[in-house]
């Protein structure tokens, strides 16, 4: 994904209601949170575990620019 991509994609996600907030303690949240991510992969891709994975990998990206 390049720069134009992920600010498209970014731009998209906060558009439809995405919130993004700047974390105090970003490592901790990031480690929590992975424990779970993947049991959510399959909702976040409307019924695909690859997509929904994909979707997690992309705004993973643009949120560490």
């Amino acid at each position: 994904m390049d720069y134009q991509e992920k600010y498209f994609f970014k731009k998209e996600l906060i558009s439809k209601g995405m919130q993004v907030d700047e974390l105090k303690d970003k490592q901790k949240w990031i480690n929590v949170a992975k424990k779970i991510w993947y049991k959510q992969y399959k909702n976040i891709g409307y019924g695909s575990y690859l997509e929904g994975e994909m979707v997690v990998q992309g705004v993973l990206e643009v949120i560490n620019k």
